[in-house]
């Protein structure tokens, strides 16, 4: 029987009530209809031929308000309960849609040389039907996601939550109408019932494209740093499970912690992420707490993770090391801001209850490496049950890391190298010295003017407020002979 007649035989049911919990996600039937198909040629086009395919899982999370297609660790497709202003949420390469950010709700984690992909909500009348840019952009992405996850074995909530009767009823009307018609036989579980379980999802069975091999002697090659010195920071981080990379202003701590980052998940199925705190930075953002939501005409106040309980929950679907960066973590009150973690920082085979509900445990794959400004605050001025928690690393001026970042620009390197030197011994402090990446440009000899002027001469007049006489020996009219 084909679908066509398929859907005459079964069309004295369209006016019956749907069941739950269809009822409270769908305004009627012909919506219920609508996200069905749309669902059915989005597995298709996503090159999902076999319903047992294990890439692709279809579940309720919210107390069955919210239904998922998933494909690997991704959600594709969500569509939300009846009074939530935007009830559909899609995946769309960004530069390809010009749309406005209120309708942006994540950013997916992607390498740098992978698109931008983002997920963008609307309610069902903007996109139903899918049209235009919105249609095209929609397309590409579906594309571009089915050989991403070509090589993925399996979604990681495919064997606890996958909804069977739903895939089935996508491609068979008559298993639709009924399941339509009468919910399920069966209890359905959703995905948040066990998300307190932190090995709820295991990793082993999940295949993840693997990133490129990143070996130590390069590390050492691109940073200009000692390799039996990076090789003790490596090992620092993998005893202690988390380090932060502390040092005066320029001193490259940034780039050398990405650096870090990419040597550790090099060759593995793991990724690495940034998060920069700041004053207003809170326990909130990073581990969870409630956020207003409009739902209709009227707020509401649900819970939601924070950016560490995020990525957490990815790492957690990965075999190998994933690593979270945060940048100038002394911006923050840290105390504040980890709230619970500062136990399992240190005790990481433990799970402990979080103050808004729930249990967590740190996967045993997640490291942490923090940086850390010492002219903004001294080591001694950290929390000290935060000290013993990380390995700390300091990172002075890399004078050979301006040197060989010159050798293809010409820049008389060595007369800034003496004026540098001359300068950090008037200092005499090593955590307010001026480091070298104010130097790094390609351009510098047309540009140094500028970066003394504006970037040097105010960071010295702060310094030696005292000294005024000091702040006169370094001035740019005087040291710019020194340069020629």
């Amino acid at each position: 029987m084909n679908l066509d007649q398929e859907q005459q035989d079964i069309s004295y049911d369209a006016e019956k009530k749907l069941a739950k919990p269809f009822s409270k996600i769908f305004v009627d039937r012909a919506e219920a209809e609508w996200v069905f198909d749309f669902m059915r040629d989005t597995i298709t086009q996503l090159g999902i031929n076999d319903l047992n395919d294990q890439r692709f899982a279809i579940t309720f999370t919210h107390s069955h308000n919210v239904l998922r297609l998933d494909l690997g660790n991704w959600a594709i497709l969500s569509f939300r309960k009846l009074n939530s202003p935007k009830r559909v949420s899609i995946p769309l390469i960004a530069n390809q849609v010009g749309l406005d950010r209120d309708f942006e709700t994540y950013n997916y984690a992607q390498k740098s040389d992978e698109p931008d992909i983002r997920e963008y909500s609307f309610s069902i009348d903007m996109i139903n039907p899918l049209t235009g840019e919105l249609q095209v952009a929609y397309k590409n992405t579906i594309d571009y996601l089915a050989k991403r996850f070509k090589n993925y074995s399996r979604c990681p909530w495919r064997d606890r939550y996958h909804v069977s009767e739903i895939a089935e009823a996508l491609f068979d009307l008559e298993k639709r109408t009924k399941l339509l018609n009468e919910g399920f036989s069966r209890k359905i579980r959703t995905i948040e019932e066990d998300n307190n379980e932190t090995d709820s999802i295991s990793s082993s069975f999940i295949l993840h494209p693997s990133s490129l091999p990143y070996p130590l002697p390069q590390l050492a090659a691109d940073a200009a740093l000692d390799e039996a010195e990076l090789g003790r920071w490596v090992r620092a981080i993998e005893r202690k499970g988390q380090a932060v990379l502390y040092g005066p202003p320029g001193t490259g701590k940034t780039f050398v912690a990405e650096k870090l980052a990419q040597h550790l998940i090099g060759g593995g199925d793991g990724f690495w992420e940034l998060v920069q705190f700041h004053p207003a930075y809170a326990y909130e953002d990073f581990i969870q707490g409630i956020r207003p939501e409009s739902q209709g005409d009227h707020l509401t106040y649900p819970m939601k993770p924070g950016r560490f309980l995020e990525f957490c929950q990815r790492a957690a679907t990965r075999q190998d090391t994933c690593v979270l960066i945060i940048d100038e973590i002394n911006r923050a009150n840290l105390s504040r801001v980890f709230g619970e973690l500062m136990y399992l920082l240190e005790y990481r085979e433990q799970t402990i209850p979080l103050a808004g509900g729930g249990n967590f445990k740190i996967p045993a794959n997640v490291r942490l490496i923090g940086t850390m400004n010492t002219a903004d605050r001294s080591i001694a001025l950290v929390d000290h049950a935060l000290r013993r928690r990380f390995a700390f690393i300091a990172l002075y001026p890399n004078y050979d890391l301006l040197r060989r970042y010159h050798q293809s620009t010409g820049f008389p390197v060595e007369k800034l190298v003496s004026l540098l030197q001359k300068l950090n011994n008037a200092i005499a402090d090593r955590h307010y010295e001026v480091g070298v990446t104010f130097f790094l440009r390609p351009t510098l000899a047309d540009e140094i003017e500028d970066v003394w002027r504006m970037e040097i001469e105010p960071y010295l007049e702060e310094y030696f407020f005292d000294r005024p006489e000091t702040i006169e020996e370094f001035r740019w009219e005087k040291v710019k002979g020194q340069l020629a």
